[in-house]
């Protein structure tokens, strides 16, 4: 632990790198691409229609994320997101 330098632990400093801009942007986009797109969903399909798909959606998106929580688990790698479909479509199927 020598090769820290703890003189400026605990004290916040006002910068903003390249990073914090992308996100705050990033954030932007997508905050007003979700209240846009709700009112177009609540106009096509009305309430309970626009929260089924919601619903719908979101339940899809936490399947994926169990999917890619299995496979971090049965394949554990450094990097595990870029060769994890490398190894699945190189690997031979196990017909057993």
């Amino acid at each position: 632990m020598e090769n820290h330098n703890y003189e400026n632990e605990g004290q916040f400093q006002r910068k903003m790198t390249s990073r914090h801009l992308f996100m705050l942007s990033l954030g932007g986009v997508i905050g007003t691409g979700l209240f846009l797109s709700s009112g177009y969903t609540i106009a096509q399909a009305g309430p309970l229609g626009a929260i089924l798909s919601y619903l719908v959606g979101a339940i899809v998106v936490y399947l994926v994320m169990l999917s890619l929580g299995e496979l971090a688990v049965a394949m554990p790698e450094r990097d595990p997101f870029t060769p994890m479909p490398l190894n699945l479509s190189v690997r031979e199927p196990d017909l057993r």
